[in-house]
């Protein structure tokens, strides 16, 4: 019993010890609202007397304060009220995609013996809205299988429209203005009245169907910010397609957008990946077998390549072909597996699927560089 009540005494003396809030204000002012994940931004507080009294003729007193939504916690100095604000700069992670809330700022007091402490909001919160980055593509990738024209041309790449693919004898009826004059008046050095024409190939529009592996099985072993790559991954391969005038399908769990090029692609595609999360509940359905089972009747691009961006696994033991995916072929075109997560590049195949291994997302898109140049 008189342990009990030297503890209660002491809390009663410690929340009358417990100092009053200063009468403060502040703001929090951020240098960019809008950024790419990984880009740096500061959070600027300005903290000040709310209006000259006691507290304020003594000069500047440093104040505990902390900031919700960074790992910031300090002290700061509050001047005068004639002496304007006391100005403080905070680093904001951008590590993750979303709209992440930073503040209101609190002002924390405690007493003596360390055992209770006042918390007050000062000001109004801030947002910022981080998306998802746009990483260089070092080689275009072929999206759709290479046919032969007649005269032995082949096309398949991600470019669009007429290229050039050599020169070839004239026929009757060709148009003249593509006769190539320099190389005709070599070859009638060796065969007169030989006439060269330049042949170009009818090269299609880009297509590609992308599947965003969203459950959480797979990315156990990786962890969250392997899919933050993957979502990168999604995000460069999407930009560089529909900037030359290409058409996507993306696939994330149960959200699906389609793009084709126009303006106003990019921006709307990259918009709607910056909130594409790890499906968690998913996961635990019974019975579901992930976004595999989605690709077909969801009206994909024919004869366009697949692409899944995929993790680890829960396990580094689980294979590199998830088993939803096994056996998907489908005469859609190629399938190419990126897994993401894995402890050093490498390019191996699995149930008839290339697979590229990367540990994050710059290592992937120049495996798929290299991976390009020996496919040619």
């Amino acid at each position: 019993m008189a342990a009990a009540a030297a503890a209660a005494a002491l809390l009663v003396a410690a929340s009358l010890t417990v100092a009053p809030h200063l009468p403060l204000t502040g703001s929090i002012e951020l240098t960019r609202a809008v950024v790419t994940r990984g880009d740096a931004v500061s959070a600027r507080l300005r903290v000040s007397h709310l209006a000259p009294g006691r507290w304020t003729r003594r000069g500047a007193r440093p104040v505990a304060l902390s900031l919700p939504g960074t790992a910031w916690a300090g002290r700061a100095l509050v001047p005068r009220h004639d002496e304007g604000p006391g100005v403080v700069e905070v680093s904001v992670r951008t590590t993750r995609r979303g709209r992440h809330r930073i503040g209101p700022l609190r002002q924390h007091r405690r007493d003596p013996f360390g055992l209770l402490e006042r918390c007050r909001e000062i000001g109004a919160p801030v947002t910022v809205l981080v998306g998802p980055r746009i990483l260089p593509v070092p080689t275009p990738m072929r999206t759709r299988a290479a046919r032969t024209d007649a005269d032995g041309g082949t096309w398949g790449r991600l470019e669009g429209g007429l290229s050039f693919a050599g020169l070839r004898s004239y026929h009757l009826g060709d148009d003249v203005r593509r006769i190539h004059w320099p190389s005709t008046l070599r070859a009638r050095a060796a065969t007169p009245g030989a006439l060269l024409v330049r042949r170009f190939t009818d090269v299609p529009d880009p297509a590609l169907t992308l599947v965003l592996d969203t459950r959480a099985a797979s990315w156990m072993a990786a962890g969250p910010l392997a899919f933050e790559e993957a979502v990168d991954v999604a995000a460069s391969l999407s930009a560089q397609l529909l900037r030359g005038g290409g058409r996507i399908l993306v696939i994330a769990g149960a959200a699906q957008l389609r793009c084709d090029g126009r303006r106003g692609d990019v921006d709307r595609m990259l918009a709607w990946l910056t909130f594409r999360k790890i499906d968690r509940i998913e996961a635990r359905v019974p019975g579901r077998e992930g976004p595999g089972g989605r690709l077909r009747g969801l009206g994909a691009i024919p004869d366009a390549a697949t692409v899944v961006v995929t993790g680890r696994g829960q396990r580094d033991s689980d294979p590199a072909v998830p088993g939803w995916l096994r056996g998907h072929r489908d005469g859609r075109g190629p399938v190419l597996v990126l897994r993401l997560g894995a402890g050093s590049p490498a390019r191996t195949s699995d149930a008839g699927m290339t697979v590229l291994s990367a540990p994050g997302a710059s290592a992937a898109l120049r495996l798929w560089a290299q991976s390009s140049g020996q496919d040619r």
